[in-house]
């Protein structure tokens, strides 16, 4: 049938959290869902654990992985398991809300796109949100679609995927921090994007481990910096979104405490927003973080040893 999506659910070490989230997936009013629970080597017994939980729902089908690869590379193990037309994809302690693929297919059939995306929020565990909500309008441009980067929203026909690389391969096998961002890039490049202006996912704030917990860090700068020198050839015809990258790149840097390569990309995305006419208050705050980051650096460098 035409209407058939794989939903691939990478996870690692988490039971209770990854069973929560494929029940969201049965619980869909679009029933024709087939679900790629891919464990990434799970060290603690959950693969066993969840093929027995899953026994018998023939839905539900469990992925191993012998070694460790990180998100994207359980992604892509996912991918090559997935037969189905269209590809949807859950972290494991995220959740969708019932109509959340029979919402995106009619955006998606009523557009003509190859990418539907959704509304989000962050969630506690008795449910209340966390976080203010983005109601994120629908781009202008296919790259304006970088501000969603939520790796629980996106429903993808699957040719287009495969057109766009799948989850990356040795470009995102190392990426701890940013493979959503850089699978973002490669999809929003090719697929024409719809979006459905709802919130049809819930990410849990919980206290275990999250691919987020490491943004501040250098790592996380290091590895979008790279992200960003990799596809910037590409990215050239769309300088609203390498300002934006390049915007994000220099908050990592600064998180990290490093504010002279902040201050770099501080002053790439000024360059950028010059001659794209951005309002006065837009160009002053730029400017005015800039230097301010820039004056950080020079105050920093005066404490440390040389």
């Amino acid at each position: 049938m035409d209407d058939v999506v794989d939903v691939i659910v990478p996870t690692r070490n988490r039971v209770e959290l990854t069973v929560r989230a494929v029940t969201s997936v049965l619980a869909q009013t679009h029933r024709r869902a087939r679900i790629l629970v891919v464990d990434d080597a799970s060290d603690d017994g959950a693969a066993d654990e969840l093929a027995r939980r899953w026994r018998g729902e023939e839905r539900v089908s469990l992925v191993r992985r012998s070694e460790r690869g990180g998100e994207a590379l359980a992604r892509q193990s996912g991918l090559e398991a997935a037969r189905a037309p269209y590809v949807a994809l859950l972290d494991s302690d995220d959740v969708w809300l019932e109509s959340k693929l029979e919402r995106q297919l009619e955006a998606l059939r009523a557009s003509g796109a190859d990418l539907a995306l959704c509304w989000y929020e962050w969630v506690s565990p008795d449910g209340a949100r966390v976080q203010p909500l983005r109601r994120h309008q629908a781009p202008g441009g296919r790259m304006g679609a970088l501000d969603f980067n939520n790796c629980s929203a996106p429903l993808v026909r699957r040719s287009a995927l495969l057109a766009a690389g799948g989850f990356g391969g040795d470009r995102a096998a190392g990426l701890s921090t940013c493979a959503s961002v850089e699978l973002f890039i490669r999809l929003l490049q090719r697929c024409q994007v719809a979006v459905v202006p709802e919130v049809l996912v819930k990410c849990l704030v919980h206290p275990g481990p999250r691919a987020s917990d490491a943004v501040r860090t250098l790592r996380a700068a290091e590895e979008l910096a790279r992200v960003l020198e990799a596809h910037a050839p590409g990215l050239r015809l769309e300088p609203d979104a390498l300002r934006e990258l390049e915007l994000r790149v220099a908050t990592r840097y600064a998180q990290a405490g490093e504010l002279a390569a902040a201050a770099r990309h501080l002053s790439r995305a000024w360059r950028l927003s010059a001659p794209r006419g951005l309002s006065a208050s837009t160009r002053a705050s730029l400017y005015i973080a800039r230097r301010a980051v820039r004056w950080a650096a020079k105050q920093l460098s005066l404490y440390l040893p040389h």
